[in-house]
C-alpha cells in the first residue's frame, strides 16, 4: 500500500496567523470533524500541500478585527466554516465565513450544527419560504442534513413528511 497519510500527520507548532484588513482573527474553542475532513486527509480530494491544518467548522471568540471588517467586535462569540485550519488554536477568516454565535448556544453545540445547517436552512427558508402550518417533504431525513431540516421544520411548526424506504408509513 505504500506510505500512508497518517505518517505525515503530526502535531506541529505554527505561528499565530496574521490577518489582512478584510479578515478577523478567531481563537478557536471547538471544531468538528466531518466528511470533508477525512476525505481530504485520505487524499481522495487531491494531493495536500504540507504543512496542512485540517478542519473546516469552528466556533470561537473574535480576537482581532481587520480595518475593513464591519459587524464584528473583539470578544464576540462566532461560528464559522473555512476551507481548512479549524484544528489550530487560531484561524484567520473573512467575515463571509462566520456568523454570530447566539449567547444561549454553547460552542460545542454551535459547531455541531454548523456543517449540516448550511444547506438545510437556505433550502427551507430562502428557497422553500416555509411558514407555520405548511407541509414539508424531507427526503433523506435520516442523514445529517435531513435530520437538521426536520428539526428546523419542527421549530417553524410545519407538518413534516419524511419517506422511509420499504415502508408506506409516514
Amino acid at each position: 500500500h505504500g506510505q500512508g497519510l497518517a505518517e505525515k500527520l503530526v502535531y506541529e507548532e505554527v505561528e499565530k496567523p496574521t490577518i489582512t484588513d478584510d479578515q478577523l482573527l478567531v481563537k478557536v474553542y471547538a471544531s468538528s470533524v466531518n466528511q470533508i475532513d477525512w476525505k481530504k486527509a485520505s487524499g481522495k480530494m487531491g494531493p495536500l500541500q504540507f504543512p496542512w491544518i485540517q478542519g473546516m467548522d469552528f466556533t470561537g471568540q473574535v480576537e482581532r478585527v481587520g480595518n475593513n471588517v464591519e459587524g464584528f467586535s473583539v470578544g464576540e462569540p462566532v461560528v464559522g466554516c473555512h476551507n481548512g485550519g479549524a484544528y489550530a488554536e487560531y484561524i484567520a477568516v473573512g467575515p463571509e465565513n462566520i456568523v454570530h454565535n447566539p449567547e444561549d448556544v454553547s460552542f460545542v453545540d454551535a459547531v455541531a450544527a454548523s456543517y449540516v445547517s448550511q444547506p438545510a436552512w437556505p433550502a427551507l427558508n430562502d428557497h422553500g419560504k416555509l411558514m407555520k402550518g405548511q407541509r414539508a417533504l424531507i427526503h433523506w431525513a435520516a442523514c445529517a442534513v435531513g435530520a437538521f431540516a426536520v428539526q428546523l421544520d419542527i421549530i417553524i411548526d410545519t407538518d413534516v413528511y419524511a419517506p422511509v424506504a420499504g415502508s408506506d408509513e409516514r
